[in-house]
């Protein structure tokens, strides 16, 4: 699951359970941007360990990160089932979904230190010519 999808799918809890962006920015300790920012696809690993703690209360990792079911679907098994022995019979997809999101932050954060460098020596050489 890419960020951007990840994204959507908190969305669709917030708006379930009748949160506002700014509710969660409180509940987080952040400001609103961050949960915009997250909700796009767009935010840092650290926060989104944060928010995926936050969103725990409401969703377990293995149903949020199911996307054969709608976030609806994944709530009715929610409550529907013990949350405890889905997520042991599902531990590996919960791992590898996760490690997959992690693995696409880094590539993403060694391309943007790789332009970063680049304009940098840029810069640099007109400098010293």
């Amino acid at each position: 699951m890419d960020s951007e999808r990840l994204g959507q799918r908190l969305k669709a809890i917030r708006e379930v359970f009748k949160l506002s962006q700014n509710d969660v920015a409180e509940k987080l300790g952040v400001n609103k941007i961050n949960i915009v920012r997250l909700e796009k696809g767009s935010v840092r690993s650290d926060f989104l360990l944060k928010a995926l703690g936050f969103y725990g209360q409401y969703i377990s990792l293995d149903r949020l990160f199911n996307e054969k079911m709608s976030i609806l679907e994944c709530l009715q098994e929610e409550i529907a089932s013990p949350t405890g022995e889905l997520v042991k019979n599902r531990v590996s997809l919960v791992r590898e979904n996760v490690n997959e999101l992690f693995e696409d932050f880094r590539k993403e954060q060694n391309q943007k230190m790789d332009d970063i460098l680049r304009r940098f020596n840029a810069k640099m050489d007109a400098v010293d010519d």
